[in-house]
């Protein structure tokens, strides 16, 4: 499971190289600021893609979903539904939290490297963390699926990240899951609720994303 990535604030910069969307970027809701940096944690405000018309619309939503049928808080979804930040992408499309967005709601999500803890404890008893970066350095999207929901705190936008198996690279730290990350050839396709969430499921190749351990981020 997912708990942390980064996004390069300049992503925008970057999308020239996404020209597969075919589709200009506007910004339908102003993102709020992220005051801790670049990384995002569960239940943080990240930035997604949508379609929205003839366009992509970048708007602000929480990283932690939330389906259109929930109506109580968000502080109660969380503590009883705290996973949601991801969602299994060989489920997805049945599950009665996601099956909506699956077939409503696809979206892209910025970034550029994620975060994973391994499942061997280092000398100090802890869990170290990884950090996953493409070997090119590029940003890069992520699949998701996004939801509104009339909360009681309000109309909230929300998002979670698809996930699968993972590859050599992400088995290394002995880890079961890795995010879905798009190529720049499978955004359009991504986008098209026809396609099947199963036809992005392959595991990443060798050799595609740069390892590092995160020292600071181990856990007990």
């Amino acid at each position: 499971m997912c708990n942390r990535y980064r996004v390069d604030p300049e992503w925008r910069e970057a999308m020239g190289e996404f020209s597969d969307t075919r589709l200009p970027v506007f910004d339908r809701l102003s993102p709020r600021p992220n005051v801790q940096g670049p990384d995002i944690y569960p239940a943080y405000t990240g930035e997604i893609l949508a379609v929205d018309g003839d366009a992509l619309a970048a708007q602000a939503a929480t990283w932690l979903f939330v389906p259109f049928w929930f109506k109580k808080s968000f502080k109660e979804w969380r503590k009883t539904n705290g996973g949601c930040n991801n969602a299994k992408g060989e489920t997805a499309e049945t599950s009665g939290v996601f099956k909506h967005a699956a077939r409503n709601g696809r979206c892209l999500i910025p970034g550029s490297s994620f975060f994973e803890y391994g499942k061997v404890r280092g000398p100090d008893g802890k869990l170290p963390q990884f950090q996953f970066t493409p070997v090119d350095g590029k940003p890069f999207f992520f699949a998701g699926l996004r939801g509104r929901a009339e909360t009681e705190e309000g109309p909230m936008h929300s998002y979670t990240m698809v996930t699968k198996p993972p590859g050599p690279d992400v088995q290394s730290i002995q880890h079961h899951r890795q995010p879905v990350i798009l190529a720049p050839d499978q955004l359009a396709d991504w986008l098209d609720p026809s396609r099947p969430i199963t036809d992005f499921l392959e595991p990443s190749p060798a050799g595609t994303f740069r390892v590092e351990q995160d020292v600071k981020a181990a856990r007990a």
